[in-house]
């Protein structure tokens, strides 16, 4: 199944294997569509819309994590009723174990739920379990919930236009405008459009490197075995490792940095190892001077060119956030570090946001650049002998066992989880942590744990 709204997949004429498209509208629901994009005031027209539908569990689309953060706001001064006690019994675990400061806690007191891409993802989990159980009044999201989870949301706001900065086109408007109604639930959903839908066109899927091995992404023609490629696109595979050289294997993995970037990122690190190279060479955990210098590598040629989101402005920022969230004892701990020494002209809710960003970043963006890196650089050293993987490993786990981030993705949040570590033996299987879980949960092993975490263990299996 290619997915909805596809009306056609291309493969190129070279392309000799069996194939059959077949295109169908069929909608397990039907969807009404309310137009407000006339209205002269969106937020005022949304909020009225809002409480008249109170009653139906909704969600409503907005363009980034700041603008779900902002609208939830709105909606709290409009509507300032508490929430129930499931949510504030999250917000309050949440404030007690991240920060008090973080938006989603107030958010949840008042019985609005956020869900977007800097969530942590257990807290996501557990904020589409409220929203399901009917103990959110409404749920603002991003693109990451309309795109990924299904939900018996019965209402779609669709309050903003854009996906981050760009204005999402029609495929990405009829996918939020899917989520609209649940199969056995509301046969019949409701989209409200403030703003112009985007234009309907026909969405084709292509498969470049059967139809364009001429301008297919390096990362896939490299990936591609070369008995499956044309000779125009092996010649083309050739003639990008002689001018950049770069390895094949480094454009394969790491080729979505884009080539131009770590071509230039091989330069500098010429010049680097001409002048300094014991800023290079090294292994296991760098010290200042070092950590700084890859840091400004990897966030001047890969981050920032890719304008990626890790909650830092500059590499030697990025190289401070990640030593200190590799000494602070909790999570809590270093977004209350970042807290006390922001600006007094920064919020501390917006503090917090940046903060989970930078974890977001800690979970696969960082730690991938830094191993991107370390392949540029061994490209240019014989014995390829700079092996950087258990400071990259460690980074993405937080600087704590592997298991814990391990249990956040199966719905035990990371502060949770950051309790069980003194009653999990050292270099632990999953299995065994798995038993430690099941022993705390069932009351075998003794653990205080207030009423949220004993909901969150009771579902854990």
């Amino acid at each position: 199944m290619a997915g909805p709204h596809i009306s056609g997949i291309r493969f190129g004429q070279e392309w000799q294997g069996k194939f059959t498209f077949v295109q169908t509208n069929f909608r397990t629901v039907a969807v009404d569509i309310i137009d407000r994009s006339t209205t002269s005031n969106r937020l005022q027209t949304f909020l009225g819309d809002y409480l008249e539908n109170k009653a139906n569990l909704s969600i409503a689309f907005t363009a980034s994590p700041g603008s779900a953060r902002s609208l939830a706001e709105e909606i709290i001064v409009e509507d300032p009723v508490e929430g129930s006690s499931a949510a504030k019994d999250l917000a309050d675990w949440l404030g007690q174990n991240y920060s008090p400061e973080w938006g989603l806690v107030k958010a949840l007191r008042h019985g609005v739920g956020l869900h977007h891409g800097r969530l942590p993802r257990a807290v996501a989990q557990r904020i589409i379990d409220l929203f399901e159980s009917s103990d959110l009044k409404i749920l603002v999201c991003t693109s990451t919930l309309i795109e990924g989870v299904n939900t018996s949301a019965a209402i779609i706001y669709v309050y903003d236009k854009k996906i981050n900065t760009q204005d999402f086109d029609f495929f990405s408007f009829a996918n939020i405008r899917g989520r609209a109604g649940r199969m056995m639930r509301h046969f019949v959903g409701k989209v409200y459009l403030y703003h112009e839908p985007p234009e309907e066109v026909s969405t084709v899927v292509d498969v470049p490197i059967s139809s364009d091995p001429a301008n297919a992404a390096e990362p896939i023609l490299f990936a591609v075995d070369e008995r499956d490629i044309e000779q125009e696109g092996l010649d083309r595979r050739d003639k990008i490792t002689a001018t950049t050289g770069l390895s094949r294997a480094t454009i394969e993995r790491f080729g979505s940095f884009g080539v131009q970037n770590l071509s230039e990122l091989r330069a500098e690190i010429q010049q680097i190892l001409a002048t300094r190279p014991s800023f290079l060479l090294w292994s296991g955990l760098p010290d200042r001077e070092r950590r700084d210098c890859m840091f400004d590598l990897i966030f001047r040629f890969l981050i920032q060119p890719n304008r990626l989101r890790v909650g830092a402005r500059s590499g030697r920022q990025l190289s401070f956030y990640v030593d200190r969230l590799r000494v602070s004892k909790t999570l809590r701990s270093f977004l209350s570090f970042l807290v006390k020494r922001s600006r007094s002209s920064d919020s501390a809710a917006d503090v917090v946001e940046i903060g989970f960003e930078f974890f977001r970043g800690c979970d696969f963006t960082v730690p991938t650049a830094v191993m991107a890196c370390q392949s540029v650089l061994n490209d240019l050293l014989e014995d390829r002998s700079v092996d950087w993987s258990f400071y990259a490993t460690a980074i993405e786990n937080c600087f704590r066992p592997s298991w814990v981030k391990a249990l956040d993705e199966r719905g035990i949040p990371f502060p949770f989880a950051e309790k069980l570590i003194p009653l999990v033996p050292s270099g632990a299987s999953m299995n065994e942590v798995l038993r430690v879980v099941a022993e705390v949960r069932d009351g075998v092993r003794a653990l205080s744990l207030d009423p949220v975490e004993q909901r969150l263990i009771a579902n854990f299996s």
